[in-house]
C-alpha cells in the first residue's frame, strides 16, 4: 500500500512496526497517518540508519549526495534528539532506542564470525559501531 495515504481506520493499530533498511515510517512527512492509524498509548518500532556509527561516518562523504538528492525524504535522523523533535510534532513520542548491526563491514568472514563479533565486542560497542537504530514511539 501506499504509505502516505493508508487505507485503515483512525485509531486502528496498537502497535505499528516499520522494518528494513529504508523503513517506510521514517520517510519524512509519513509519520501524520503512522499517527492517524495508531490508537492512543499504541506504539511504532522501526529501524533508522544510524549515520553516527563510525562505519558510516567512515563512507559519508560518498554517500552525502545520493541523500541529498533523495527529493528531501530525510531530515535530522542522525540523532535522538532530531528523530525524537520531527515525531513530536505527530504526537509519537520516542520511548528507547537499540543500537545494532555491528559486526565489521568485510566480506571474507564466515558468518559464524560475525555474528559471535556482534553478540561479543559489539554490544559494548554498540554506540560507536552500531549501523541501525530500532526505536520505539509511543502516541499519546
Amino acid at each position: 500500500g501506499d504509505v502516505y495515504s493508508l487505507t485503515y481506520p483512525s485509531n486502528y493499530f496498537d502497535v505499528v512496526t516499520s522494518f528494513g533498511y529504508a523503513s517506510a515510517a521514517t520517510y519524512k512527512g509519513v509519520q501524520a497517518e503512522v499517527s492517524r492509524v495508531l490508537r492512543p498509548g499504541g506504539f511504532l518500532v522501526c529501524y533508522f540508519i544510524n549515520y553516527l556509527s563510525l562505519y558510516k561516518i567512515a563512507n559519508f562523504a560518498a554517500k552525502w549526495k545520493k541523500m541529498v538528492n533523495e527529493e528531501g525524504k530525510h531530515y535530522n535522523d542522525a540523532t535522538v534528539r532530531g528523530i525524537s523533535k520531527y515525531f513530536a510534532r505527530c504526537n509519537l513520542h520516542f520511548i528507547s532506542q537499540k543500537l545494532f548491526n555491528t559486526y565489521p563491514p568485510v566480506n571474507f568472514l564466515p558468518t559464524e564470525a560475525l555474528v559471535l563479533f556482534d553478540k561479543t565486542m559489539g554490544r559494548v560497542s554498540s554506540r560507536v559501531l552500531g549501523r541501525v537504530r530500532l526505536v520505539c514511539f509511543q502516541k499519546n
